[in-house]
C-alpha cells in the first residue's frame, strides 16, 4: 500500500505579500509574534497552503503505509496503545532527549536551513497572540480549517486582506487509514510529553477541532501519522 497523504494542488505561496526563504524558496509570513516566529505558509509535502501534506509518526523522517506501535522507530517493545514500552532515544526516565534532534525533525530534513518542527511553546504562543477563525472552505477551494491571523486593533478579518497562515483539516493517519480529516487539525510539535501516567508515550500537539471550534495544544500516541507545519527563526 502507498504511503498516506493527501490530494495535491499546486504552488505554496498564495499571497503576493508572502515572503520567501531565500536559501530553499519556501515562504513564510511574519504574524508579528513576541518571539520572533517565522511561521510556512504550508505543512511538509504540500505544494499549497489549502493541501494536507504528509503525514509522519513523531520523530520519523519518512512516510509510509502503516502507523501503529509496532513499526515505530524509537522503541522495540511497544505492540499496543495499552502497553508501557521502553523508548530508546526520546525519553524522560534514561537521560534521553525532550526535543526532536535535527536528525529526527522532518521539517529540518525535508526543508532544510533553519527551518524545524515547531515547539510546544511556539504553538501556545500562536494560539494566544493569533486571532483564530473557523472556515469551511478557505478562499473558495472547499477545504475546511482554520485561519490564524495576525492581530489587529479593530475591524473584522479578512483572508484576502489580512496576514494569516492557514491551517488545513488534515485528521490523523491510524494504521492504514485518515480518520477525522474533515473535522479536526492535528500537527506535530517536536517537544515530548512527559507529565502523564505512562510518560514519553505521548508527544505534543495542536489540535484544531472544527465541530467545537476550539483550537488548543493537545497530544497524541509518537507513533500516530500527523502532519507538521514548519517554523523559522531568523
Amino acid at each position: 500500500m502507498a504511503a498516506l497523504v493527501c490530494p495535491v494542488f499546486t504552488s505554496c505561496s498564495d499571497d503576493d505579500d508572502d515572503e520567501v526563504d531565500p536559501s530553499n524558496g519556501h515562504a513564510y509570513v511574519d504574524l508579528g509574534l513576541p518571539s520572533g516566529a517565522l511561521w510556512a505558509t504550508c505543512n511538509v509535502g504540500a505544494t499549497a497552503s489549502y493541501e494536507c501534506g504528509d503525514y509522519y509518526a513523531w520523530g520519523e523522517t519518512k512516510t509510509k503505509s502503516t502507523y501503529e506501535q509496532s513499526n515505530y522507530f524509537d522503541s522495540n517493545n511497544w505492540k499496543g496503545i495499552l502497553d508501557d514500552p521502553t523508548f530508546n532515544k526520546y525519553n524522560s526516565v534514561s537521560n534521553g532527549y525532550l526535543e526532536l534532534q535535527v536528525e529526527d525533525d522532518v521539517a529540518a530534513q525535508e526543508w532544510g536551513g533553519k527551518w524545524r518542527t515547531p515547539t510546544a511553546e511556539d504553538y501556545n504562543e500562536l494560539i494566544t497572540y493569533c486571532e483564530w477563525v473557523y472556515t469551511s472552505s478557505y478562499k473558495s477551494t472547499g477545504v475546511k480549517g482554520v485561519v490564524c491571523f495576525k492581530m489587529k486593533a479593530s475591524g473584522e478579518y479578512d483572508v484576502d486582506k489580512d496576514t494569516h497562515i492557514f491551517f488545513p483539516s488534515t485528521g490523523f493517519a491510524l494504521s492504514e487509514s485518515v480518520y477525522y480529516q474533515s473535522t479536526y487539525c492535528d500537527y506535530w510539535s517536536r517537544t515530548l510529553r512527559t507529565t502523564s501516567n505512562t510518560p514519553d508515550i505521548t508527544s505534543y500537539a495542536f489540535h484544531g477541532d472544527l465541530s467545537s471550534k476550539v483550537v488548543k495544544l493537545s497530544f497524541d500516541y509518537r507513533s500516530t501519522g500527523l502532519v507538521v507545519r514548519p517554523v523559522l527563526f531568523k
